[in-house]
């Protein structure tokens, strides 16, 4: 009895090793990670990189992980700078480039960047805000007092924003009826959701109290 005893207090021994030998591995893993995102990536402030499933070592062995997900304040994806962005990746390879069975990305665009593109995009000097869960736009447009709802949508993988209730000193103009010259400035401005990972295609636009909260899926993607 005593020999079985010692057979199985040495099992759980090593079976302890092993297991912290694991997750050693996977601390290392992520931090190495998280070096190597800061590096190709303009990444500020904080940046989490978790690699789940167990054991860790055995998908290492084989070259994919199961599921890695990461957090970082912001991103620089080309032109667009993103806050809050969370990403969720499914059979991730170990090697470069580094490729995921499926992917999702969710992040805000904040509304001092919407305020850039805006005035970028129109010409216009325009100040951005939201407002009860909406976003509005206002400012002199043409030598007019403009004052309108900013709608977020996307078609083909584009974030486009439209107005909607137009009030020009006061009173409500349909966009319709707006002159040539500023409604064609306010009408499809496009806000460039360029630079993301090849295979990532933009599905959503949401309002949020710090601007947009955009996400997007893709399968095979490449980082």
């Amino acid at each position: 009895m005593r020999k079985v005893v010692a057979v199985v207090a040495t099992l759980v021994v090593l079976a302890g090793l092993a297991v912290g030998a694991d997750r050693i591995a996977v601390v290392r893993a992520e931090s190495t990670a998280a070096q190597r995102v800061r590096q190709t990536v303009d990444v500020q402030g904080d940046l989490a990189i978790t690699v789940h499933g167990f054991p860790f070592l055995t998908q290492l062995a084989a070259g994919r992980l199961d599921q890695v997900t990461g957090t970082a304040d912001e991103v620089r994806f080309g032109s667009l700078t993103l806050t809050q962005v969370d990403v969720a990746a499914t059979g991730v390879s170990t090697h470069t480039p580094v490729t995921t069975a499926t992917a999702d990305l969710a992040a805000t665009v904040p509304t001092a960047t919407l305020q850039q593109i805006v005035q970028q995009r129109s010409g216009l000097t325009l100040s951005v805000a939201v407002d009860a869960g909406a976003i509005t736009v206002s400012g002199d447009a043409l030598g007019l007092t403009v004052t309108a709802a900013a709608v977020p949508r996307v078609e083909g993988g584009r974030l486009l924003i439209d107005l909607g209730d137009v009030r020009i000193g006061g009173l409500q103009v349909a966009v319709a009826n707006l002159p040539a010259a500023l409604r064609d400035r306010l009408t499809g401005l496009e806000v460039p959701v360029d630079g993301l990972p090849a295979g990532l295609v933009l599905q959503s636009a949401t309002v949020v109290d710090d601007g947009l909260r955009i996400g997007a899926t893709g399968t095979d993607v490449t980082w």
